[in-house]
């Protein structure tokens, strides 16, 4: 399968409506999507677009969405929006910090 056809693929696996828009759940839409799933499509969309295959700038902007909403008023993230009283955990909160500084740098480079 060509490169360019796996990114489409998992830009399509994004969530574009409801409650959890902008995340990833496991592209058979059970269980809901969470922030490991959609660190590691936001890792692999950016390698993407690091050996030129276009990635669409608005699943850049959902997922901001996503991980913006979703943080805890502590300034950590938790693991999934499933239980929203879950305390924010030390390898989410990583992934949300290294997750925003990509999607902060490819948002500013598409409006450029």
């Amino acid at each position: 399968m060509p490169t360019s056809n796996l990114v489409s693929r998992l830009e399509s696996y994004q969530v574009t409506s409801g409650r959890h828009i902008g995340g990833w759940d496991y592209g058979n839409g059970e269980g809901g999507p969470d922030r490991s799933n959609a660190q590691f499509a936001v890792l692999a969309l950016r390698q993407a677009a690091f050996a030129g295959i276009p990635v669409d700038p608005k699943v850049w902007e959902l997922s901001r969405q996503y991980w913006e909403n979703s943080q805890n008023p502590d300034g950590g993230w938790n693991y999934s929006n499933a239980n929203p009283s879950e305390p924010s955990r030390g390898s989410m909160t990583s992934a949300g910090v290294a997750t925003m500084a990509i999607l902060e740098s490819f948002i500013r480079d598409d409006q450029d």
